[in-house]
């Protein structure tokens, strides 16, 4: 299959390029290139790269492809948080704009990252598909408003499928830091202690990174009548955890580590329980199998043994959000999250 990837150089997508490159497939990544300094020559051997915004995709950008996955968005809440109203032209209208060129350009299959932060505030039931989305961010509210407006896009020729991932974990080639799990087993590593600013009641279902590539490629291979138009919960009913459960389980597999409840947050509304069973009964040989029990000595190690990684864990190299604001404050990234200069690293 010939697949443009966007968001390729990313932390979910630098773990499923590779994958993707295994299958033989003939891929090209389009990417902002947030972290232009970061990116290894061994993927220019793999696959063409093009820096380009997600809305700015024009029709020649996607002629000629089987399928387009867009992992291109602002990240998570924090980032999101910075200007709702370019997340929403992002995460939301940038990506509809993107399925329809894919579309009007002969695109068959369109698959896009969504989250479970979309059922919002929900701990009070176990959530599935059928669920109501409440969404209570803006990040959430622009993936959850791009979900209906990709939807209504599907046609005889054009199948849109979307992914709503649990909390992502776990190493990859552009780690990030600042997301739970990686960011509990790093601050334990390097201070000794955990920091919960909220009061750590929120429920919070989490999945590997790999096992999100691994779903993407299920998708993507998938027959028409199994995906078209239809949406998946990403994740491991054994893995939904409270924010306070997933500290203990660091905790208590590196000895020593304190927690402390800074509470500055106070509670977190974001709180799901998410039901994972269509997409495991779906594509049973592609169901989540790392937990988190297993994964955190492994990440523990991936963390201790990569210096770059233990010496600069709060430096924007692992930060989303300071990496961003950092480009903003030189000058390199305008209030639209758009490129100024071309010699930021």
């Amino acid at each position: 299959m010939r697949i443009l990837v966007t968001g390729h150089d990313g932390y979910i997508g630098k773990v499923l390029m590779p994958m993707l490159h295994e299958y033989r497939h003939d891929i090209v990544g389009i990417d902002m290139h947030f972290y232009r300094d970061r990116t290894d020559s061994a993927s220019v051997d793999r696959y063409r790269m093009i820096e380009c915004d997600i809305r700015d995709v024009e029709p020649h950008h996607l002629t000629g492809y089987d399928a387009v996955i867009n992992l291109a968005a602002l990240s998570n809440d924090p980032v999101g948080n910075i200007n709702a109203k370019v997340t929403d032209e992002i995460n939301h209208i940038g990506a509809a704009r993107l399925a329809r060129v894919a579309r009007d350009a002969g695109v068959s299959r369109f698959i896009q990252m969504s989250t479970c932060s979309v059922y919002g505030e929900a701990a009070s039931t176990l959530v599935d598909e059928s669920t109501p989305l409440n969404p209570v961010t803006p990040y959430a509210s622009a993936k959850a408003a791009a979900e209906r407006t990709i939807a209504r896009l599907a046609n005889d020729n054009f199948s849109p499928v979307f992914l709503r991932c649990a909390t992502a974990y776990g190493p990859s080639p552009h780690f990030r830091g600042d997301i739970v799990v990686n960011n509990f087993i790093g601050w334990a590593l390097v201070t000794g202690e955990i920091r919960i600013m909220s009061d750590g009641t929120a429920w919070r279902p989490i999945i590997h990174v790999k096992d999100i590539a691994s779903a993407v490629i299920a998708v993507l291979h998938a027959s028409r009548d199994e995906i078209h138009n239809r949406s998946f919960n990403i994740g491991r009913n054994d893995d939904n955890y409270r924010v306070s459960d997933i500290a203990e389980c660091v905790a208590s597999s590196l000895t020593g580590t304190t927690i402390r409840y800074t509470s500055e947050s106070g509670r977190d509304r974001r709180s799901y329980r998410v039901d994972f069973s269509l997409f495991q009964q779906t594509f049973p040989e592609y169901t989540p199998r790392r937990s988190l029990v297993d994964s955190i000595p492994l990440i523990t190690e991936y963390i201790k043994t990569d210096c770059e990684v233990h010496s600069g864990f709060f430096t924007s190299r692992y930060l989303r959000l300071e990496r961003i604001q950092e480009l903003l404050a030189a000058g390199h990234l305008d209030n639209e999250l758009r490129w100024i200069t071309r010699t930021a690293s």
